[in-house]
């Protein structure tokens, strides 16, 4: 008689994509009774992109309603943004490396006016990240399309390791 073997891993069904998976394919909910969100990574992703799509405008008059109200706050961020890019910035950098950092942030604003879209000068290797930080210096620095910086915000991506 052959033994049959049971995966006996808990399993649940994601209600947008009817597809039965590993707990672990689930963001953690400990409103739950098993600890899962309701619907998968993939598709709390879908939801929250749809969500945003629909309700940016909302969000965009929220966040500007906030800054009015409570100026101090970004104020304040700001500071400590600038404060942050200090520490990251080397003693031993020249002025010809501090003239290369100013001429990639002159390139964002040339791009910007050029194309008439938002651009950001990138830190290829965040300043903060939970395993690694960067510097604030030019071979680190880039000048890139805003959304598409927004959208990395301070993850690693390969770029950093090429």
């Amino acid at each position: 008689m052959q033994l049959e073997l049971f995966d006996w891993e808990p399993r649940k069904r994601c209600p947008r994509c009817t597809q039965v998976l590993l707990l672990d394919a689930f963001y953690t909910a400990n409103d739950k009774a098993d600890k899962a969100s309701a619907y998968c990574m993939p598709c709390t992703v879908l939801n929250n992109k749809e969500r945003y799509k629909n309700k940016k405008d909302t969000y965009t008059q929220r966040i500007a309603r906030n800054q009015k109200a409570r100026p101090h706050l970004l104020t304040a961020t700001s500071a400590k943004r600038r404060a942050r890019k200090l520490k990251a910035t080397p003693s031993w950098l020249t002025s010809q490396h501090h003239d290369e950092i100013k001429a990639i942030y002159k390139e964002a604003k040339d791009l910007e006016r050029l194309t008439g879209v938002a651009y950001h000068v990138d830190h290829i290797m965040p300043l903060i990240n939970r395993y690694l930080c960067g510097l604030h210096v030019p071979w680190n620095l880039r000048a890139i399309p805003a959304s598409e910086n927004m959208s990395k915000s301070n993850r690693i991506t390969e770029e950093c390791f090429t």
